[in-house]
């Protein structure tokens, strides 16, 4: 891994698949204060998110382990592969080593 500032910003490359400890730990290196809402998280469960063409926020949600997993909705979240909307509070089921994709707001 390497960093270092950019302009007004910071680009970081990470030349490996991590395994779960250095994922965990370059994830609350890059967020140490989640802005998004997602807490309550298993261990093994991350959430990364950025910004759409369109303003809207998109969020990835990995389970980086065999053990399936369920994390709680922060707010309501349109599912971008399924189409499905879930509301705060629903948890949200992933499978081993799943990825989800879901943006702000209820499905169109």
């Amino acid at each position: 891994m390497t960093s270092a500032v950019s302009g007004s910003g910071r680009v970081t490359v990470v030349g490996t698949v991590p395994n779960q400890e250095l994922a965990r730990s370059l994830a609350e290196w890059l967020v140490p204060v989640p802005t998004a809402g997602w807490t309550g998280l298993p261990e093994s469960v991350t959430v990364t998110s950025s910004t759409a063409a369109d303003g809207s926020r998109v969020y990835f949600v990995h389970n980086w382990s065999w053990t399936p997993q369920e994390a709680p909705a922060p707010g309501q979240l349109s599912d971008v592969l399924a189409g499905a909307a879930h509301d705060a509070g629903d948890l949200i089921t992933l499978g081993p080593w799943d990825v989800r994709v879901f943006t702000d707001g209820a499905a169109e």
